[in-house]
């Protein structure tokens, strides 16, 4: 949550790499379609992480909380923490 980049690391191996530097505040991860999702507070979004930057797919979700997914249908259940709700999205084929 407090740190500025997303790190990852494969199994059975030390190293640690980062995924891409971010806006901070990380939240929820889950991985859909071969993809990490990562919700951020710092910018009230749900992204890639990416060596680039991020690739942002949800923008303007106040306090994103942990995510669930519905890798059948594309669905991200992202619920809105100081607003008490869950918002839906669909997310396009990669």
């Amino acid at each position: 949550f407090f740190g500025t980049a997303v790190l990852g690391w494969p199994p059975c191996q030390g190293k640690v790499d980062t995924l891409g530097p971010v806006a901070g505040s990380h939240d929820g991860a889950e991985v859909l379609g071969g993809y990490l999702l990562v919700t951020s507070w710092s910018d009230s979004s749900l992204f890639i992480p990416n060596p680039e930057g991020p690739v942002r797919l949800v923008s303007g979700v106040n306090s994103p909380a942990d995510i669930g997914v519905d890798p059948t249908r594309r669905w991200v259940a992202i619920p809105l923490f100081l607003e008490n709700r869950v918002e839906f999205w669909q997310l396009p084929a990669r």
